[in-house]
């Protein structure tokens, strides 16, 4: 936890709220007094005995961690909120039923194939479009780097994503096969990111794919966000 001009003491904590009760993975501070307050040994701790029965720097510390949560949970929801209302006619992937998939697979396409990296090696493309759209050098580009924590997730995994993304905005998905830790460490699943990016950039064509190369949007969700964002910064 950053030092705060009120609070001198420092310390680390690990844990989840769920339902006004805490369920603690660890947690250090330089005080043990503090330390025994804020969390006493028999989890799960009622968010609101535990604060009412503090004193002091204690009290300080944990009034901190509950005003950063709500803060980061209340930006989420913001957050969440506006793509909702960007996106409010493509429904939520949770709720579609066998015939709905059907029909957006139906409507969509998928092309695949491998582009060469500058350390030689093969990054697989699955490249969606609507039906009937493949060669449309037209539509906007969408760079779209799967989750999964840097260790697990696949383009397979988001086909589904994919294929309404392409519908619901009526253009090109690309999705890369970047590599996976930790059998290949970080930045090896960034560097793909970036060299797929670049590539898409100066090029137009790719043996039966095309796209747009005028402007790409960068998106992703979990570690592909992360890539996402990092590729803006980096500038690439």
């Amino acid at each position: 936890m950053p030092s705060h001009k009120e609070i001198s003491y420092l310390g680390t904590t690990f844990f989840s709220i769920k339902n006004g009760l805490i369920n603690l993975g660890w947690i250090s501070f330089d005080s043990k007094e503090i330390e025994n307050q804020i969390f006493p040994p028999a989890p799960p701790y009622k968010i609101e005995n535990i604060f009412n029965g503090l004193e002091g720097p204690a009290k300080k510390i944990y009034k901190l961690i509950l005003s950063t949560r709500t803060a980061l949970t209340d930006s989420k929801y913001a957050l969440v909120a506006a793509l909702r209302k960007d996106v409010a006619r493509a429904p939520d992937l949770s709720l579609l039923n066998m015939e709905a998939i059907k029909e957006i697979k139906e409507q969509t396409c998928l092309t695949r194939d491998f582009v060469t990296s500058s350390e030689g090696h093969n990054i697989e493309l699955f490249v969606y479009a609507p039906k009937g759209q493949e060669m449309n050098n037209k539509l906007s580009t969408i760079l779209y780097l799967h989750g999964g924590g840097w260790s697990i997730g696949s383009p397979e995994n988001y086909d589904l994503t994919n294929r309404k993304l392409a519908l619901t905005v009526n253009t090109r998905v690309i999705c890369l096969r970047y590599r996976l830790a930790p059998e290949n460490p970080y930045p090896a699943g960034f560097d793909d990111c970036c060299f797929i990016y670049t590539y898409l950039r100066k090029n137009r064509k790719l043996n039966n794919i095309v796209w747009n190369n005028n402007k790409i949007i960068i998106a992703g969700d979990s570690v592909g966000g992360t890539f996402a964002a990092s590729l803006v910064l980096m500038k690439v």
